[in-house]
């Protein structure tokens, strides 16, 4: 080997020269490949960081979002709940209206009896007054004239008095007390009537409200939904991102590997020349 060795120095020095620098020049090369694979792959990497950063906030907004929804919707039952008291309040003002308006009718039709009875009543009085007045007259018609002239206005201040209705004291105080009570109930009626009208305008304030709430949490829902699914056709691309960087990761370092223990056979063999 020493002879090689010297009749190659002897006859070609410059073999040893070009070998050595071809070597150099590959290494140089090899080095340069691998630091734009390394650039390449750690822009790579900064990019699927940036993405997942945005990944992580967009994850944030929606779960911010999705809170925003709960509290929604826990305000909307609220308002179904005070919507079903006040459907539950007018249903027994409606009632109440109606045992009024039933009171009312009967109080009413109880006053016009008592009347009619009152009315009937003075009109037999009357009646067996004037029988009793003519009876009279009859029975005494010829006790002279000054009696039959006081019969006469006697029964013709009867006809006054059964043209014109006399009530009797407990009558008057019964026609009183029922007008007190049917006034009160009037007024009760009244009362009823507007607290009907309130519950009614309130009813259907909070239908209205309820109504755009539902429309505006149908929107949300909606643009939830359309969110929800971008991120995670978002999520696949960037787990499939990192998976192909992983890959060309591994593919890069088996080349690397490869490369060195190639130059280091080359050197080996270059050394031994």
């Amino acid at each position: 080997m020493t002879t090689l060795k010297a009749y190659c120095r002897k006859f070609s020095p410059n073999i040893f020269v070009q070998t050595k620098c071809q070597n150099c020049f590959r290494t140089r090369e090899v080095h340069s490949a691998d630091a734009l694979e390394k650039s390449k792959t750690i822009e790579w990497i900064n990019k699927l960081d940036s993405n997942e950063r945005i990944d992580k906030n967009r994850r944030n907004a929606a779960l911010s979002d999705v809170k925003k929804l709960k509290a929604s919707i826990v305000e909307l039952q609220g308002i179904s709940e005070q919507a079903s008291q006040l459907t539950h309040e007018l249903v027994c003002c409606r009632q109440e209206l109606i045992q009024l308006r039933k009171t009312i009718k009967n109080k009413e039709d109880d006053h016009n009896k008592t009347k009619t009875y009152d009315t009937n009543i003075e009109k037999i009085k009357i009646i067996s007054i004037n029988e009793n007045l003519n009876n009279h007259c009859l029975n005494n018609g010829l006790n002279g004239l000054n009696d039959k002239q006081k019969l006469i206005v006697n029964n013709n201040n009867c006809h006054d008095v059964s043209g014109k209705q006399i009530p009797s004291n407990n009558q008057i105080v019964k026609q009183n007390k029922d007008l007190e009570t049917i006034r009160k109930l009037n007024c009760e009626l009244k009362e009823a009537q507007s607290n009907y009208d309130f519950l009614e305008i309130a009813y259907e304030r909070l239908t209205k409200k309820i109504i755009e709430m539902e429309r505006t949490h149908e929107s949300d829902l909606n643009l939830m939904k359309d969110r929800i699914n971008d991120l995670t056709q978002k999520l696949l691309t960037s787990e499939q991102l990192l998976r192909l960087a992983k890959q060309k990761i591994s593919k890069y370092e088996s080349r690397h590997e490869r490369r060195r223990s190639s130059l280091k056979g080359k050197v080996a063999v270059c050394a031994d020349i």
